[in-house]
């Protein structure tokens, strides 16, 4: 990660979090960082880079919202809702 004054190797636990419907971001319950020495500021800095910066974003012109990530078998696993109207492109 590039910290602006210094490139690190970053180390995180934590979670995905759906926000607004279109964006997940990560939320680290524990961070460690190799490359510098580990200070107070450093980690605040770090927490928020990653809060400000989705890990990704559904489309806008796609007719889904993000309710829940979860993983399942070792894989991602995105629950949402689809307007299934505008899916299909129908009128129900």
């Amino acid at each position: 990660m590039n910290l602006g004054f210094a490139t690190v190797g970053i180390t995180a636990v934590g979670a995905l979090e759906p926000r607004g419907g279109k964006q997940v971001y990560f939320n680290p319950s524990s961070i460690s960082v190799a490359g510098i020495q580990s200070t107070g500021a450093a980690l605040t800095v770090i927490k928020q880079i990653m809060a400000s910066n989705p890990v990704f974003t559904i489309r806008e012109d796609l007719p889904f919202t993000v309710t829940a990530v979860t993983v399942s078998g070792g894989k991602l696993v995105v629950k949402g809702d689809v307007d299934l109207e505008k899916a299909l492109k129908v009128k129900l």
